[in-house]
């Protein structure tokens, strides 16, 4: 029996209306964005009362998790809307609000893309229920201090189902499906506050019965903490042409990563949040990823829907594997979904190296218009057929005209010479040849201050250098993209 039999013949007559229970397929309705949304910016801004808003929000889920009923009459369209993306989110028990860290931010906080460090390119393939299938393939870009640019696609196909009338007459068959588009934005308002903005276009066939809509989300990141962090994320804020409801509400959560070993060789990340649904039952996540030597991961996580808070057995258990090799990144990820089967995942990231900065370039000085020939001056004006230099006038010159040539060695220059000499250098873009000459500045007065001051900024620019290519070959080292961050701001 295929996934939408299970559900019952209500689905077949109206296959726009969803059954009220279900992981994943919950009835809810959109809401509209806050009044006051200017008001709302100031609010987060504020460092301190952003944690507050974090307390509440976990406070707020607590109460949905004691007070919560559900309408019979509750439906849904659009089922894509609550299927998770990516097998590394959907091992740890979808508890990725708080860490989103990679594409799959586009669905769980778009805030998330600021901390993305190179672009990169995901697809996955899903076995989802009986005979359907669920794949996407996304991306995230980052544009330097600007932020990160994500995008996505996926496609949600149901399997066939048996068309028959009113008699149980069999009629043939027809394959429904979801798909959708997707783009999101996120970006740093300050090193421990990040937001995100994202827009999604959804479509739905079922038997030639097309519908379609917009939406919109908007996700706070905040890293009080270089290992901690709360997420919060407004999903599925829009409208549809079918006039039903679409699975609205807040994810939220919080994340924190704890070092087991030097230099992270084992590493222990823990997650936890929920979905805070406008209206029908919610859901509580839970999760964790094991990574050693930042190469190789183990994950697990449990989702409990809140529907009637009892738990079933196996039901919303998750469990994962991942392993990080060069450019490339395998997740593989299953779950445990009850009396609806299990579900296997399989992604695969592929990452490029970083936009390339730009260097600066020496200037260009104007081609001589005349060079000496080899040899001393007197040579020189003797092959000039009117005794002069080349492109001097041969009229009356009132006064004989002496030329000097003074040839000093480094080692009778003084300090402010030899500093002069450096900054000409650096000017050229001859950076080593300037490092010698400010050295030897020092050399000849160690109280020369510029000279040092010069020396401490080219050694720090050489240092920063090897830090963004240890980046480079290491993009989730958080630590040290934070320091990159904090002492040179044109690395974000």
């Amino acid at each position: 029996m295929n996934f939408f039999h299970r559900f019952g013949a209500d689905l077949i007559m109206n296959p726009l209306k969803g059954p009220s229970s279900g992981r994943g397929i919950r009835g809810l309705k959109a809401a509209p964005w806050p009044d006051h949304p200017l008001r709302l910016k100031d609010f987060f801004l504020r460092k301190g009362l952003f944690q507050l808003a974090a307390l509440l929000g976990l406070v707020l889920a607590a109460g949905q998790a004691r007070s919560q009923t559900v309408s019979p009459n509750s439906t849904t369209a659009f089922p894509i809307l609550s299927v998770g993306l990516g097998a590394r989110a959907i091992g740890m028990g979808e508890s990725f609000t708080a860490v989103a860290d990679d594409s799959s931010a586009l669905y769980y906080n778009p805030a998330g893309l600021a901390q993305v460090g190179q672009p990169e390119i995901a697809i996955a393939h899903n076995l989802f229920l009986a005979d359907g299938f669920y794949d996407n393939a996304g991306g995230a870009y980052p544009l330097g201090t600007a932020g990160s640019l994500g995008f996505g696609a996926r496609y949600l196909n149901y399997g066939p189902i048996d068309r028959r009338d009113n008699f149980g007459n069999l009629l043939g068959s027809y394959t429904p499906y979801d798909m959708s588009a997707e783009a999101a934005f996120g970006f740093h308002v300050d090193k421990d506050l990040s937001l995100g903005f994202g827009t999604q276009w959804i479509s739905q066939n079922i038997d030639g019965s097309v519908q379609a809509g917009m939406l919109w989300n908007t996700g706070f990141l905040f890293k009080p903490q270089e290992r901690f962090s709360v997420g919060f994320d407004f999903k599925n804020l829009g409208v549809e042409t079918g006039g039903n409801s679409l699975p609205a509400g807040v994810l939220w959560g919080a994340a924190f990563r704890l070092p087991l070993a030097p230099r992270d060789v084992h590493s222990l990340l823990l997650s936890g949040g929920g979905d805070l649904a406008f209206q029908g039952p919610g859901r509580l996540n839970a999760g964790f990823e094991y990574g050693f030597q930042k190469a190789y991961f183990l994950r697990g996580g449990y989702v409990l829907d809140l529907q009637d808070n009892q738990l079933d057995g196996l039901q919303g258990l998750d469990f994962g594997a991942g392993a990080h090799l060069g450019q490339l990144q395998f997740d593989y990820s299953f779950s445990f979904e009850g009396s609806f089967g299990n579900i296997q995942r399989f992604s695969l990231t592929f990452f490029f190296p970083p936009p390339a900065k730009p260097q600066p370039t020496a200037p260009l000085l104007p081609e001589p218009s005349w060079v000496p020939p080899p040899g001393s001056l007197e040579s020189s004006l003797a092959a000039s057929p009117n005794g002069l230099l080349p492109g001097v006038s041969s009229g009356p010159v009132s006064q004989p005209v002496m030329l000097r040539f003074q040839v000093t060695s480094e080692g009778d220059q003084t300090a402010q010479q030899l500093y002069d000499a450096a900054e000409l250098k650096l000017k050229l873009g001859l950076k080593e040849e300037a490092v010698d000459l400010y050295l030897k500045a020092v050399d000849k007065d160690p109280n020369f201050e510029p000279a040092w001051n010069r020396l401490g900024r080219l050694f720090f620019d050489k240092s920063l250098e090897s830090y963004r290519k240890a980046l480079e070959l290491d993009p989730k080292n958080a630590r040290l993209r934070d320091w990159l961050d904090h002492f040179n701001p044109g690395n974000k």
